[in-house]
């Protein structure tokens, strides 16, 4: 007999069988709380969101995270009704250069 103490059940004994399943309970229980503040969290977010841009924007929309290609390799990013200006041209030239210094190492090592 193991002493187990779930849900102010202190002091009552219980066998192995018991013990177990009384965890598994819990445990689901647990996950089931924890999906459901998270759903309940998100769908609030989604509703201060839709709400602020009807009433700043005059927009009937979620716009939590926005992006737009405006031209070449410019984007437009909106997060939280915050803008940011990206540009990509500075990073495809770093990749390149990266590559071309890897097909060199590589060659320097076969040689």
């Amino acid at each position: 007999m193991i002493i187990l103490s779930i849900q102010g059940k202190v002091g009552i004994t219980m066998k192995r069988l018991e013990k177990y399943r009384t965890i598994r309970v819990e445990r689901k229980r647990c996950i089931f709380i924890s999906i459901i503040c998270f759903v309940i969290i998100c769908t609030g977010i989604l509703i201060v969101d839709y709400s602020l841009n009807g009433l700043m924007n005059n927009e009937d929309s979620i716009n939590l995270l926005g992006i737009k290609k405006i031209e070449g390799g410019y984007y437009h990013i909106t997060m939280f009704n915050k803008n940011l200006y990206f540009n990509t041209d500075y990073i495809q030239e770093d990749l390149n250069d990266f590559v071309e210094w890897v097909k060199s190492q590589r060659k320097n090592y076969k040689d």
